[in-house]
């Protein structure tokens, strides 16, 4: 009884030694996971005008799509964070669309282009949420602009808050997003 008690002990010390290393390993990854700018990747689907071209910059500065002063409706986003592994987490993206409502949410591992709205129907984006999820979200905050019609820009909305106007059937026309350290 004696000897197997002395087992257990000897077995939850080497246990408990390996998470002790794995715990002060693991940080430090994510943090070279995370140590470059990562980019940021995106596009819009504008009335009148289809499929806009791809814009990528680096993250924290950020990208802008769509158009403004030309009174179109955004009717589709496409949205990639570039240069984190996958394995580090990924974005979410949800929109509502006129005549529709909240369309679900749309996920992706970082390095994955994903998206939201719709094509073919002539239909707005009216409002946006967009967070990221996984390891990601510990580094950085996500950040976003909407422009609305009879409004202008917004202002910052972050981390899934709601950006846009819901029941006021007003549009998008364009949308500002970057990624700001913690």
């Amino acid at each position: 009884m004696k000897h197997s008690l002395r087992k257990i002990a000897v077995s939850l010390a080497s246990l408990a030694a390996a998470v002790t290393m794995l715990t002060s390993v693991l940080p430090s990854a994510n943090a070279a996971a995370f140590s470059q700018d990562p980019g940021i990747t995106a596009r819009a689907h504008v009335q009148n005008v289809g499929w806009m071209p791809y814009k990528s910059a680096a993250a924290t500065s950020g990208v802008t799509v769509g158009t403004t002063g030309q009174s179109l409706r955004m009717e589709y986003v496409n949205l990639r964070i570039d240069k984190i592994p996958p394995s580090m987490g990924g974005v979410r993206i949800r929109s509502h669309v006129a005549d529709i409502g909240w369309l679900n949410a749309a996920e992706a591992p970082c390095g994955t282009m994903l998206g939201t709205g719709t094509t073919g129907q002539g239909k707005a984006i009216e409002a946006m949420s967009i967070q990221l999820v996984g390891p990601i979200a510990n580094y950085f905050n996500i950040e976003y602009n909407l422009h609305v019609q009879d409004i202008g820009w917004q202002g910052i909305h972050r981390n899934g808050a709601v950006a846009g106007t819901t029941g006021q059937g007003k549009r998008t026309e364009a949308l500002f997003v970057r990624l700001r350290h913690r």
